[in-house]
């Protein structure tokens, strides 16, 4: 039993200095919780006020926002309208200009093909419609092309006027 006692002596004994180091070390890491504990107490806290302002000036701005659209809205949506209509008008102007101009393309190449075919009238009646109611490209382009079937045909003073035409027809293209 005396070793016994020893040993349970030298444990106990162990056990206190342990123990006492312990509660020493706890003392300052108890201070230092403590104070960590402070600091995210008055973060939390400074975070809490700084959501309540944001908050507020979420807020704030909602309701001149609000009040701006009030004012402005119907304008805002009267503009937007109005340049959804131009830019279709637009587009719509194109589309009608495109399918033109491929129309004209298809007369001028019948034309051309019909002269390829010596069918010289039917040429002669495709390039006056062009000339008549074509752009101005095709309309050049009609004109010349007729003045060239003239030459063709020996009518020099008839090619002639018609190139005048062209050469004063501010429309046409340039050279």
């Amino acid at each position: 039993m005396v070793g016994a006692g020893r040993c349970a002596g030298r444990v106990c004994r162990r056990f206190l200095v342990s123990y006492a180091g312990f509660v020493a070390m706890s003392s300052k890491s108890l201070d230092t919780y403590k104070a960590a504990e402070e600091k995210r107490l008055r973060e939390r806290q400074a975070a809490e006020q700084n959501s309540l302002f944001r908050e507020v000036d979420d807020d704030l701005w909602h309701d001149q926002l609000l009040a701006l659209w009030k004012r402005y809205g119907m304008w805002v949506a009267a503009a937007a309208v109005a340049v959804v209509l131009a830019v279709a008008g637009y587009q719509i102007y194109r589309g009608m200009q495109d399918s033109e101009r491929a129309e004209q393309g298809a007369t001028f190449d019948q034309a051309e093909a019909a002269l390829v075919s010596h069918d010289v009238a039917k040429a002669v009646s495709l390039l006056s419609a062009l000339e008549a109611k074509g752009n101005s490209g095709y309309r050049t382009l009609a004109r010349l092309q007729h003045a060239a079937v003239l030459v063709d045909q020996g009518k020099r003073a008839e090619a002639r006027d018609v190139m005048k035409a062209v050469a004063g027809d501010a429309k046409a293209l340039p050279a």
